[in-house]
């Protein structure tokens, strides 16, 4: 189950649980490549966002019906595994964490990737509450950090990027999309209103009174096509809300795009990310015209980008710190 062919003896059976924005498919993928048996199971509802997990947990109409088989599903596979790993504070796994913690006797590990710690409110509180039977949690951006409760101990572990999917290539969309137009932006929000795309959107009713040049908002491309994308356009742009490093800046640094967001993390980080850190419509709109004015600035920062990337994103560099920190929970 979940073993590449030829591959020495997996060192840990690992579990991990839900799509947490295809997270949980490139950990896997990368985690078997270092000898770990890892496999991904997750709710089988449709959706062109995600990649088809290992084990597909059947969606019912019911929610409380879904949700009952989802802790069924979950606590019967975890049986033949050493550590379980959910993806995302979801009230599903909520509940889960101290199920099989303390009824099945399980190493459980949760990473929490965003909204699910942000939020505030009653019902957050308490998925919050769960955090503290886990004998690991691990967050994807810095500011998480401050978001977990007191008490409860967290660890930065960057999102694995997987820079053999999202590469610099010549891409046939590329003509097609500079069809009649000089340049093509690119933005690809999961929420408009937690990427502040209206920010955005203002500095672009500036920049197209001057420029020849068009704007794709993206919020239905399926996974797969999404290279293709990063590929077809001169920049990318990503969140202006969170200030950090979102999957859209990381991916379309690793297809050499220069990216404008709102990063502000830059004490975290020993080597600072090459993009273009904008908090106002002005300053989106002067980083924009800097960029579409300087096709030697795209292509330096799109490089620099890549590079970036490489050195601390990498699926496989990231892999490796996850699979010590399975390797210390279990020997604890």
């Amino acid at each position: 189950m979940g073993r590449i062919e030829g591959q020495r003896v997996p060192i840990l059976k690992v579990l991990l649980v839900g799509y947490a924005a295809n997270v949980g498919y490139y950990l896997a993928k990368h985690l078997r490549r270092l000898g770990c048996d890892a496999v991904l199971a997750s709710v089988d509802r449709p959706s062109v966002f995600h990649l088809p997990p290992d084990v597909s947990i059947p969606w019912r109409k019911r929610k409380i019906t879904t949700f009952l088989n989802y802790v069924k599903v979950i606590r019967n596979l975890s049986r033949d595994f050493d550590v379980v790993h959910l993806l995302y504070l979801t009230y599903y796994h909520a509940i889960l964490v101290p199920l099989l913690k303390y009824f099945d006797k399980k190493r459980v590990i949760l990473s929490c990737l965003g909204s699910d710690i942000r939020m505030r409110g009653l019902t957050f509180a308490l998925r919050k509450r769960s955090l503290m039977f886990a004998d690991k949690i691990l967050v994807v951006t810095p500011d998480l950090l401050d978001f977990i409760p007191l008490g409860t101990r967290a660890e930065w572990v960057v999102a694995p990027v997987d820079t053999e999917v999202f590469r610099p290539y010549k891409a046939k969309l590329y003509d097609r999309l500079h069809d009649g137009v000089d340049y093509i932006l690119f933005h690809a929000p999961s929420s408009p209103e937690l990427k502040e795309t209206q920010m955005m959107l203002r500095a672009y009713e500036l920049l197209k009174k001057e420029y020849s040049v068009k704007l794709i908002v993206a919020n239905n491309i399926p996974h797969g096509e999404m290279p293709t994308y990063y590929n077809s356009v001169d920049v990318v742009l990503d969140e202006f809300k969170y200030h950090i490093l979102c999957y859209v800046s990381l991916e379309g640094m690793a297809c050499e795009k220069p990216v404008i967001n709102s990063f502000n993390f830059w004490e975290y980080y020993e080597t600072p990310p090459p993009v273009l850190s904008a908090h106002s419509p002005k300053q989106i709109y002067f980083y924009l015209t800097m960029l579409l004015e300087d096709p030697k600035l795209r292509m330096k920062l799109g490089k620099l980008g890549r590079t970036f990337v490489e050195k601390i994103y990498d699926a496989n560099i990231v892999a490796k710190k996850i699979l010590n920190s399975y390797r210390e929970v279990t020997e604890k």
